[in-house]
């Protein structure tokens, strides 16, 4: 998918969304987890909105990933998503 084409951008992230929201009520659904990595910070926070908030949820983790001289570290924030704003 191009990061400048919103139209796609905008389909994909629902259809993360519904992924999300089966994972989270379906307990016949054979998807158990989801990993989703971007680096596209308005895919992120249209995809991470779930029922009106994108914090606090137990079943939900976020971090980033940073690389530096090769090396790639992982920082947790746990339930709250790191990302405030798109600007």
């Amino acid at each position: 998918m191009s990061s400048l084409d919103s139209n796609v951008l905008y389909i994909v992230s629902a259809l993360v969304k519904d992924l999300i929201r089966e994972i989270k009520t379906d307990p016949e659904s054979s998807i158990k987890q989801l990993i989703l990595l971007t680096h596209n910070v308005y895919f992120h926070k249209e995809a991470s909105f779930q029922n009106g908030r994108s914090n606090g949820c137990k079943d939900t983790n976020f971090w980033i990933l940073r690389k530096a001289n090769n090396v790639t570290t992982a920082s947790a924030y746990e339930q709250k998503n790191p990302i405030e704003s798109s600007y």
